[in-house]
């Protein structure tokens, strides 16, 4: 499998240490923190501009990525592993862990057994051993994916995280390090925008979040103490375990009214990937997806999920903002506040659409969806303004109904 992963030279390395400094800032931030996952990707994204980063292509030389990593865990001790008066104990652990350099102990105080080194000598051999491994596949991707172009084969890019987390053009100061609108794939690939023919918008059939910053749409947080929508479920009873959690089974019974965003939430596993918590959810968010399809400029959308909502009565899309303090005037189509107090003041107007009961996540083309999921579908399409590509009713790639 190895053999057919290629990572580009340029990529920047996430160390150990970007990790502990994420810990600390975020524990520094109390009530204005971000909700990063702490997989210290800030820092790393901060190491790249202001230019004491490593990169793939260093570990390609070995004899001088050693006293650069050396360099960059003392400039990273030197700046965060002073405590202070002010410091929580959360961050006088993580302090102490990084000027020692034991990040076994920074991730799993208790048994050390989550990974991470005991000193920064371990740390160079982890590194060593991946320089070893990797070598034939750390390559040139500006080469690497130009040579597959002039060949005539398809390139697919795959976003990893949503539009409103893009560092420019997204909830600042609660979005990611990168851009993750179409203007990264240009910067992050090398490649010309005359050369991308097609950019198909991915949403789901709902809203959803991870982390913190304002929420137009939401009905139900990652704590799950909103008070929610209550919506009647007439769906067929489902049963879904929840491993870990004290109430038990999340059961759905025909004729119950149910919290909507807690549904969301539960029969559509919303859980980060990378840190298991709980994602925030919502109605579908029309003015976001908009605002999405200006910026990237999207050529079709493709809707996910939507097996997610089958069983509710009714269901709801925000389809225009308007401002708390002015509610008879709606905000611009396609406009998204830039500042979050502006952001803060927005409610949204909703249509409300009959829902379905049959088990859609067993058909095999859309003609097969029942008529209210496909009326659905297409006011989507209409509301955004942008032709629905594709339908997703369920995680397998098969799943996907290409219209």
């Amino acid at each position: 499998v190895l053999e057919l992963v290629f990572i580009s030279t340029r990529t920047h390395l996430l160390i150990d240490s970007h990790q502990l400094i994420d810990g600390i800032v975020e524990a520094e931030a109390s009530s204005n923190s971000i909700g990063t996952t702490k997989r210290g990707i800030g820092p790393c994204y901060s190491s790249k501009s202001i230019r004491n980063g490593l990169r793939f292509c260093d570990l390609l030389h070995f004899d001088t990525f050693e006293a650069r990593l050396r360099e960059l865990i003392g400039w990273s001790q030197k700046r965060f592993g002073e405590e202070s008066e002010a410091d929580q104990p959360s961050q006088k652990h993580l302090r102490k862990c990084l000027r020692e350099y034991n990040t076994k102990c920074a991730f799993d105080p208790e048994n050390g057994a989550k990974g991470g080194v005991s000193s920064v000598e371990e740390e160079l051999e982890r590194y060593r051993g991946y320089a070893q491994l990797l070598r034939h596949q750390i390559v040139d991707s500006v080469t690497f994916i130009h040579e597959e172009i002039m060949r005539g084969n398809r390139v697919l890019v795959e976003g990893a995280n949503a539009a409103l987390l893009d560092i420019d053009f997204g909830t600042y100061p609660f979005v990611t390090s990168s851009n993750t609108t179409i203007g990264g794939v240009c910067t992050g690939l090398g490649v010309p925008p005359k050369v991308i023919d097609s950019i198909v918008g991915v949403v789901k059939a709902y809203t959803t979040r991870v982390g913190n910053g304002p929420f137009p749409a939401e009905l139900q947080n990652e704590r799950q103490d909103l008070p929610d929508f209550p919506g009647e479920y007439i769906g067929q009873p489902v049963t879904l375990e929840r491993k870990g959690d004290p109430r038990g089974p999340f059961k759905l019974a025909t004729g119950d009214v149910v919290k909507v965003g807690e549904m969301m939430q539960e029969v559509g596993h919303e859980y980060g990937t990378t840190t298991g918590r709980r994602r925030r959810c919502g109605w579908l968010d029309i003015p976001l997806v908009k605002y999405s399809a200006m910026v990237n400029g999207f050529t079709s959308i493709s809707i996910t999920k939507l097996d997610v909502l089958t069983g509710l009565r009714q269901i709801r899309v925000a389809v225009a903002y308007r401002n708390v303090d002015m509610t008879e005037v709606r905000l611009p189509s396609g406009y998204f506040p830039s500042h979050l107090e502006d952001l803060r003041k927005v409610v949204c107007e909703y249509e409300t659409f009959e829902g379905w009961t049959e088990d859609i996540s067993k058909c095999k083309s859309y003609a097969e969806l029942p008529a209210n999921a496909k009326r659905y579908v297409e006011r989507i399409g209409e509301l955004v303004g942008v032709p629905v590509s594709s339908v997703g009713m369920g995680p397998d790639r098969n799943d996907l109904l290409i219209l």
